[in-house]
Order: C-alpha cells, then structure tokens, then sequence
C-alpha cells in the first residue's frame, strides 16, 4: 500500500502522478461499463481505445469532462462533456482545445456548460488550504 500524505502536507510528483492515473483509470472503467452495457448511453469508445475518452476533470454534480482522442495531434482533441443531471442525453462535444473550452465555460457564455457550477455561483473556484488563516490575518473577510 502506497503511504499517504497527511492532510496539509505537500505531495511528491509520483504520487500525484499516481493518483491521476488512478482517476483516470477508476473513470475510464466506469464509462466502458456504461458503454458495454448500453452503447447508447455511451456513444464514444474510452480511452485507451483508438478516438477514446480520456477523462481530465469532472465537479461536484458528477458531471465529467474528458478528450476525445482523436487524431495524432493532442492539441486538437476535442473536449466532450458529460452532464449526468441531462442522463441519459448529457453528451455534449466541443470541437475546441481545453484551454479554450475552459475559456468558455468560466465565461458563461454557453449556457449548457452553467451546470458546471462555474458561472453561476460566488464561491471561490480553489481556494488553497492555508487562505483562511493568511485572510483572517488580514481586513479581508474569507466567506467559507
């Protein structure tokens, strides 16, 4: 069993390199399942399957956003979403890179993406552990 950082301690490359690949992983066996099970629930082959899903982010709704992994050139994958409040129609493609996908999506100019809980909300997007204690050292108030 691999050790595990104490909560608050920095973590080393390998194991953060480790714990996405097992996201990767847990997400990409889940999708496979969905798509054996019922290839229409499932319209696109997962990675490592040639043109597959490769699974990058997903939110507290359980929406998940990957690559689709087609062509040689990874800076044109195209992002898909998966919505799983619009299951089981919640694929949505966007034949644009990540960088400008995200783009889009902090913007809130697409409202299919406002379920990413992005646009519309006013909670911090991250917020790292120790902000609390730098603000509350500070006139700046910290909303949790």
């Amino acid at each position: 069993m691999t050790p595990q950082p104490l909560p608050g301690q920095p973590i080393g490359v390998g194991a953060l390199s480790r714990k996405v690949n097992e996201l990767i992983d847990d997400t990409g066996a889940a999708f496979k399942q969905m798509r054996e099970d019922s290839p229409d629930l499932c319209p696109y082959p997962v990675y490592p399957e040639p043109g597959g899903l490769l699974y990058w982010a997903s939110n507290y709704n359980g929406d998940h956003c990957f690559w689709l992994t087609e062509g040689d050139d990874p800076d044109r994958w195209p992002v898909v979403v998966w919505l799983r409040g619009e299951f089981p129609d919640g694929w949505h493609r966007y034949d644009m890179g990540m960088a400008r996908f995200l783009l889009l999506a902090l913007s809130g100019e697409d409202s299919t993406l406002d379920d990413l809980g992005v646009a519309t909300s006013t909670a911090p997007v991250w917020v790292p552990s120790r902000w609390p204690r730098l603000l509350s050292a500070t006139s700046i108030t910290f909303r949790q």
